[in-house]
């Protein structure tokens, strides 16, 4: 079963005004010196994809074995047996999740990741757990 994350307000606020800004700086770069407007065109271009794809590509896969969970390039797997406990949590630390309403997943006792599945039948999966 896959499950897209769950957004919050500064996530959005945070991924978007990046986007928006990015595009601004280069509008205005490319406006002062449009030699060199080339270059910063190409930077940011690179930026706005890995946001954009940070963003519409956040998902949770619950595999047999294993949750798969994948955050634009960065992937991670938490396997069934490893896993000792799932604990909601509220944070804003860097994670797999774009919301700061999240689940912990704690392997051996040691929190490895976070997830925050936007589906609720998500969350009676992990609880099944």
């Amino acid at each position: 079963m896959k499950f897209y994350s769950k957004r919050d307000t500064a996530h959005t606020l945070f991924i978007w005004g990046t986007i928006v800004l990015s595009m601004v700086i280069t509008y205005i770069s490319y406006n002062k010196n449009p030699e060199n407007g080339f270059g910063t065109i190409l930077v940011m271009l690179g930026v706005l994809v890995f946001l954009l794809w940070f963003w519409f590509g956040t998902f949770y896969t619950f595999k047999g074995d294993h949750i798969h969970a994948r955050a634009g390039a960065i992937s991670e797997k938490y396997y069934y047996a490893q896993i000792t406990d799932i604990r909601r949590a509220s944070n804003f630390s860097s994670s797999l999740a774009l919301s700061r309403v999240r689940m912990a997943v704690y392997i051996n006792g040691t929190a490895k990741g976070y997830i925050s599945p936007s589906d609720e039948r998500s969350e009676e999966h992990t609880s099944e757990l």
